[in-house]
């Protein structure tokens, strides 16, 4: 899936003027306020009850209305198609990031799982799947009518949903990851995260009457669920006829706070000193040493030889205090005279950065780029 987001004048021009006390720490949450979806983006969601072949070469717009002006159907192609068997299990994840995502969930999903549309909560969709079949559509002469997107697939098998939903304060990215990978301890993941969780059945009906069940697997669903006899429409895809842009629902990600905390660190340096000569005699390639300090306190030194790009003090832990300030200092170490490099902070991260983001701090001297990435011990 290709997205490319659009940053706005506004965005660009705080990126571009960050001041010298402060990292360029814009966060993604406040630029990225628009999505542009190339024509061909493909749109999967849930199949209404009933849905059947007819579906596919109708039109709907982005707001995934299927009514034209005239107050009919949209059709872009006539219904024609090919059946094309699967007979595959699937399971995915997908975050909605979007609002053309949220809008299209909203009229197929969430309505019938229970759940309310709020552009201002997060929702991650957990889906497994039986597609014993895919009838595909199949476009003959040129479209009938204008549309944003239309229906090209429609699945047919079963499918169980796990809809989870949160605040964006709460339900970060971050959170999302960590339930992506956390498999058949899902359940005690979600509740840890204090999220609501809703689920939707299609083609399924559950063995014991009355019970709600949690599935991550095609196992766990057979053994819990009855399956059809015959497949039933569980998905419809729909792809984009344009290029279109739609409002993006950004992420937030887990604020970093006082404590304990891997850092990573990578420094680039310029390939020659400020009067162009090289940093070794020879020719060769620097030796930077880079010293850390946090509240003045040299914490940690390492020297990376024969290398532009410093990596050695990655994974070094530390610990933060609300006030806390880091401070490079790098310099070329040789045989017989070190040579000053560069130097960057004093930088205060509680409060400019948050945790698995990279951060460039403004820097002194022939430092091209020092980026820090803070990572949670556990």
């Amino acid at each position: 899936m290709i997205r490319a987001l659009l940053l706005t004048a506004v965005a660009m021009l705080i990126a571009s003027t960050a001041t010298a006390d402060t990292a360029d720490t814009a966060h993604i949450a406040d630029i990225q306020q628009v999505e542009r979806l190339a024509a061909g983006h493909q749109l999967i969601v849930a199949a209404e009850f009933g849905t059947t072949p007819d579906i596919l070469g109708q039109g709907f717009d982005r707001t995934i209305a299927n009514i034209g002006p005239n107050g009919q159907p949209m059709r872009v192609y006539p219904s024609t198609f090919e059946e094309v068997p699967v007979k595959q299990y699937a399971v995915s994840f997908e975050s909605i990031e979007n609002t053309l995502e949220l809008n299209a969930n909203a009229r197929f999903l969430f309505a019938r799982a229970g759940v309310k549309r709020h552009s201002d909560r997060r929702y991650l969709v957990l889906r497994v799947s039986y597609i014993d079949k895919v009838a595909v559509l199949r476009p003959e002469g040129p479209p009938l009518t204008d549309a944003d997107l239309y229906a090209t697939k429609l699945y047919y098998g079963w499918a169980f949903y796990l809809i989870i939903e949160g605040e964006t304060s709460s339900f970060t990215r971050d959170v999302a990851m960590k339930l992506r990978t956390s498999g058949a301890a899902l359940e005690d993941a979600v509740r840890a995260s204090r999220l609501r969780t809703h689920v939707h059945a299609i083609g399924l009906q559950a063995k014991e009457a009355g019970a709600v069940v949690i599935a991550t697997s095609a196992e766990q669903i057979e053994k819990q669920f009855k399956t059809p006899e015959l497949p039933v429409p569980i998905l419809v895809e729909y792809q984009t006829r344009r290029e279109l842009t739609v409002q993006a629902l950004p992420w937030k990600h887990a604020e970093l706070l006082p404590g304990k905390y891997y850092l990573d660190l990578r420094i680039e340096v310029m390939p020659s000193k400020a009067d162009g000569r090289a940093w070794d005699g020879g020719g060769g390639l620097p030796d930077p040493v880079v010293k850390l300090y946090i509240d003045d306190v040299l914490v940690a030194s390492c020297k990376q030889p024969d290398s532009e790009i410093h990596l050695c003090l990655n994974g070094l832990v530390v610990d933060l205090a609300p006030t806390s300030t880091i401070t490079l200092a790098v310099k070329d170490k040789d045989m017989l005279e070190d040579d000053a490099i560069g130097a960057a902070g004093p930088w205060q991260p509680i409060g400019q950065t948050d945790l698995n983001q990279p951060t460039f701090l403004k820097t002194h001297g022939q430092i091209k780029s020092a980026a820090i990435t803070f990572r949670a011990l556990n």
